[in-house]
């Protein structure tokens, strides 16, 4: 096991298998995602039935030496789900030096601590009582949406879905507008925003020039956005 994790790249790393954790890490193996899943006895329910499947390295992810054993400098990403607020504070803290370009996302069950993680490092909390509160009463406010979103979005290749997908250097599109580019057209997938820099264009007009870096925000199948993500990846 941990000779493949020493194979990994541009992988996730989950901290915490707890039930939050866990439901993490299904939405992960729908996706079809590499990730490695620390945590420091495995003793929680396994709720999701997956844990003889998982990448997995026991021990405490505070410790440097447990993170790197993950693979933290090659990783793209860290979900840090425990509910201990002062953990994941010190992991994210840990994290970012070792690896300065990891996107963090980080639990948080106490308002309190939210600032503190941001000053940590770390790109988004999410507060998981939060979200399930919203949910329950959008499906009294907002019935109908939720329905469409339940039933289209998702996984396989016909269900819906929104992906990001950064143009690399030297692509093929630098310079070339919107219009010119055809997306809509090829592959049916419409592009919902590009992020340049640090500003977001939503709904870009057609005469917008594409730029080495920009981030599409992508909306289509799943068959679909791979025809659009490999059209993008083009360099020249």
């Amino acid at each position: 096991m941990l000779k493949t994790v020493e194979n990994l790249k541009n992988h996730t790393i989950l901290i915490g298998y707890g039930r939050v954790g866990q439901l993490a890490a299904l939405e992960l193996l729908k996706n079809n995602e590499q990730f490695v899943v620390i945590d420091d006895d495995f003793k929680e329910e396994d709720i999701i039935n997956q844990r003889e499947s998982l990448l997995k390295i026991k021990g405490d992810a505070t410790h440097d030496e447990v993170l790197i054993k993950a693979g933290v400098e090659r990783a793209k990403g860290l979900i840090i789900a425990t509910g201990n607020a002062a953990t994941n504070v010190f992991v994210v803290l840990s994290a970012k030096v070792l690896n300065p370009n990891l996107t963090i996302v980080a639990r948080c069950d106490e308002h309190e601590s939210i600032e503190k993680l941001k000053r940590a490092g770390a790109n988004q909390i999410v507060n998981p009582f939060s979200i399930g509160g919203q949910r329950l009463a959008h499906h009294i406010i907002n019935p109908n949406v939720i329905d469409f979103v339940e039933t289209n979005f998702g996984t396989g290749e016909e269900k819906f879905n929104i992906e990001n997908i950064k143009i690399p250097e030297n692509s093929v599109w630098k310079n070339q507008t919107l219009k010119e580019m055809r997306i809509r057209e090829q592959t049916g997938v419409t592009i919902l925003a590009i992020k340049r820099n640090d500003k977001t264009i939503l709904n870009p007009p057609s005469d917008f020039k594409v730029n080495d870096g920009d981030e599409f925000l992508a909306f289509g199948t799943l068959r679909d956005l791979q025809k659009v993500e490999r059209m993008l990846l083009k360099i020249s």
